[in-house]
């Protein structure tokens, strides 16, 4: 995800990711529990459907540099 644009990975993302840049679909996420209560997660109620993933995976690029 650069800016508004993103793009598909020309590979399989296997293993450890860099976070950087990167959105995920929600359907495919499994987050854990204790990650949610430690930094408090919510969905912003503004964003009613489309674009909470990627709103997520902005806001976890902030305090994490990578994703398995």
């Amino acid at each position: 995800m650069y800016g508004f644009k993103g793009g598909y990975l020309k590979h399989y993302a296997i293993g450890l990711n860099d976070a950087k840049n990167k959105t995920a679909i929600n359907s495919g996420m499994i987050i854990r529990a204790k990650y949610i209560k430690e930094y408090n997660i919510r969905y912003n109620t503004k964003i009613k459907f489309y674009g909470t993933d990627d709103n997520f995976m902005i806001n976890y690029q902030k305090f994490n540099k990578s994703f398995f």
